[in-house]
């Protein structure tokens, strides 16, 4: 079924990180995972060796710091009780080309807005602030 058991071990996660693809990593997408193969970055191995002084030079120090922890298999979050955290926010990103059209750009900023508003439904939640971020 695509699971894998790995034994909580130090050594067990090292050599199962080691190989692994920098795309795995939860919150590496397309774009950050060209840019990291553009960088010779393919591996976690090579996050945490020669890849790192690139990593800290390119990505914001927040940034860095979340992927090298990622790449030895190491999440800053802390194991909660099933039930005990609480979701903060609801939202949808897109990565596209940059553009100047602003026909493209309403109706992309629209379809975010209806999957946003979408999701609050299905959960049943309530808000009151929209943030919206463009980059």
């Amino acid at each position: 079924n695509g699971q894998y058991h790995l034994e909580s071990s130090r050594e067990s996660v090292s050599t199962f990180m080691a190989n692994l693809n920098v795309r795995k990593l939860p919150g590496v997408g397309k774009v950050m995972e060209r840019v990291l193969n553009e960088l010779g970055i393919t591996k976690c191995q090579q996050v945490i060796g020669e890849g790192a002084p690139l990593i800290l030079e390119y990505y914001s120090k927040k940034t860095s710091t979340w992927l090298l922890r990622a790449a030895v298999g190491v999440n800053k979050c802390r194991c909660l009780r099933q039930g005990t955290s609480v979701r903060k926010g609801i939202g949808n990103e897109r990565t596209f080309r940059a553009t100047s059209d602003r026909r493209f750009l309403r109706k992309k900023c629209v379809e975010l807005c209806q999957l946003v508003a979408s999701r609050m439904e299905k959960s049943k939640t309530m808000g009151k602030c929209l943030t919206i971020k463009l980059k």
